[in-house]
């Protein structure tokens, strides 16, 4: 019996692992190992609650729906692609997965340096204590 893939659209076997899925999954791993941190089954549930969902959006809501690192290190208004960060990785310390002072607003771009140790816990948790306003 043969299936549609829904990764690369074409036609497999039933119980054939798709090549293309099966480097993307491997190429994921490897990125995660590279960060020094693995995905944790406990981590990985708690994104997915309603909990965290509530969170996420009241810090997005404090950070006034703006990347605060582009806003006030970059002087710069970016309201795209936001995620809430955690400045000290759930891998690493799983109680403070609700705390507003470990939880940032940033862009993808900034996300992905922050997670890459480009900018730092410390530099992020600095900008956590400047109020935001527009004016």
């Amino acid at each position: 019996m043969l299936k549609i893939c829904i990764t690369c659209g074409k036609m497999h076997r039933f119980n054939e692992l798709c090549p293309v899925r099966a480097e993307r999954d491997r190429r994921r791993r490897a990125e995660y190992d590279r960060s020094g941190y693995e995905r944790s089954s406990e981590a990985d549930r708690f994104r997915n609650t309603k909990k965290w969902q509530r969170k996420r959006n009241e810090i997005k809501n404090r950070d006034l729906n703006l990347c605060r690192w582009c806003f006030l290190i970059n002087h710069k208004i970016t309201t795209d692609d936001l995620s809430v960060h955690h400045i000290i990785p759930l891998e690493k310390d799983l109680s403070l997965r609700l705390a507003d002072g470990n939880l940032i607003s940033l862009c993808r771009k900034c996300h992905e340096k922050a997670e890459k140790g480009l900018i730092s816990a410390d530099e992020l948790r600095k900008i956590i204590r400047i109020p935001m306003k527009i004016s």
